[in-house]
């Protein structure tokens, strides 16, 4: 596993070195057999519709000078044929094997592991919007040492105000990045940051630590703990400067963060982090989404480094 507090520069060339070698050329790849397959398509269609088109009006033509019914079975059979042929280049396309090129990006990192369609508990967090369903397309996740890191692409979904429709729409969707460390935290935290779903200035169980903090990072962030403690030991300049870095790499709309018992729960509103190289009419790979792919992952890797440092210093390391 690769540790990202040491030897930044080196780490840096050594990834690039693993792009240019093995991500780029599948990259391209793709690309290229994407545009053969689309070129296909659209060659095939008008050449099917002008086909149809001749076939239509030979067949007029014919009920009119002999004076016979229109030959509709004709028309039909063609058609389906027609259509047949056009669609061809896509079924070949969706049956050609496919190398992942995420799963390929995840191996640089070790022993990280993927999962689709990856089927999750409904746990209902206060840093998460109400919701009635949930699903994950993809969760990825790794052993870090004696901590375990998971991420998962996640929709949230909630049921029509009107039964008649039986309907559910997407309330909320983005990136939950669960960690979960060997010891436990001092106490419960809860993080809203300002403008987004949770505008309460009063939580059950909790009180509002703002005003005992004087870090202006902080002040981007309405905070909740359960026990002075685990401000006191957690919400360090530090901190606050590693959350804001996960928002801005993941380009997020708002971030959220909860911590209790042994784990620390994050929720980046409006992100993902698969790549979907699958589908023809998904528009060209680009490769810088994997660079800056590469970057949020340097940056959770980051995140936690300091999470666990911050969660074992000393009463005289505070501040």
């Amino acid at each position: 596993m690769i540790m990202y507090a040491d030897k930044p520069e080196e780490q840096k060339d050594q990834f690039e070195e693993y792009f240019e070698s093995t991500i780029v050329p599948l990259i391209e790849q793709e690309n290229k057999t994407k545009d053969k397959y689309r070129s296909k398509f659209w060659g095939y269609l008008f050449s099917v519709l002008f086909l149809m088109s001749a076939n239509v009006l030979v067949v007029l033509f014919g009920a009119l000078m002999h004076k016979n019914a229109i030959s509709w079975g004709q028309i039909i059979l063609i058609n389906v044929v027609a259509f047949m042929l056009v669609f061809w280049p896509i079924y070949r396309y969706n049956k050609m094997p496919k190398n992942d090129i995420f799963d390929v990006f995840l191996k640089y990192y070790g022993n990280w592991k993927h999962s689709e369609k990856y089927n999750v508990k409904l746990v209902h967090s206060p840093i998460i919007p109400k919701h009635d369903a949930v699903m994950a397309k993809h969760e990825i996740h790794c052993d870090f040492g004696d901590m375990r890191i998971e991420m998962r692409d996640t929709y949230y979904t909630k049921k029509s105000l009107f039964k008649c429709w039986n309907k559910e729409h997407t309330i909320s969707s983005g990136v939950i990045l669960y960690v979960t460390f060997p010891q436990e935290f001092k106490g419960k935290l809860l993080m809203f940051e300002k403008g987004g779903f949770y505008r309460k200035s009063k939580f059950e169980g909790y009180e509002l630590y703002n005003s005992r903090i004087d870090i202006p990072s902080a002040n981007y962030f309405n905070i909740f703990v359960s026990d002075s403690e685990i401000g006191e030991n957690l919400l360090h300049s530090l901190f606050f400067e590693n959350v804001l870095d996960l928002k801005d790499v993941f380009k997020t709309r708002r971030i959220y963060v909860q911590a209790e018992n042994n784990y620390m729960r994050v929720y980046l509103d409006g992100s993902e982090i698969y790549i979907d190289n699958y589908k023809l009419w998904n528009k060209k790979i680009d490769k810088n989404r994997f660079l800056q792919m590469h970057h949020e992952f340097e940056n959770v890797y980051m995140f936690v480094q300091v999470v666990r440092s911050l969660m074992e210093r000393k009463d005289d390391d505070r501040y």
